[in-house]
């Protein structure tokens, strides 16, 4: 499962709180949720945020999808969200299915491959 935050160092105040959280649940998750931190002040960050209408930091993708719009979620909000997405990802295993995020964001195919398991 992949999840993207993006943050800005220079205009973002709650972003450090934000990677803080994000780093939290990555180690609880490690062995199924790939993530990734991208800053928004970087041009090429900056066209993958526009290209999922992300217009303000901290911002999360979920497998693509944006999450939590409108404010940043607790620590609790986001486990349990994981938690219920992987829930119902596991009940589809065996499927073949495969994220399809990655083979359109513009984002290094790789970075979909996930951790190894």
């Amino acid at each position: 499962m992949d999840l993207i935050l993006f943050i800005s160092k220079a205009n973002c105040e709650t972003c450090p709180q934000a990677q803080k959280i994000v780093e939290s649940i990555a180690k609880k998750f490690r062995k199924d949720l790939h993530v990734e931190t991208l800053d928004m002040d970087k041009p090429e960050h900056r066209q993958t945020a526009n290209q999922q209408r992300i217009t303000k930091p901290p911002a999360l993708l979920l497998e693509g999808e944006p999450i939590f719009t409108g404010k940043f979620p607790t620590e609790q909000e986001l486990e349990k969200l994981i938690e219920d997405r992987l829930s119902k990802q596991q009940a589809k295993k065996g499927k073949g299915e495969r994220s399809r995020w990655w083979s359109i964001s513009g984002l290094p195919e790789q970075w979909g491959d996930g951790p190894e398991r």
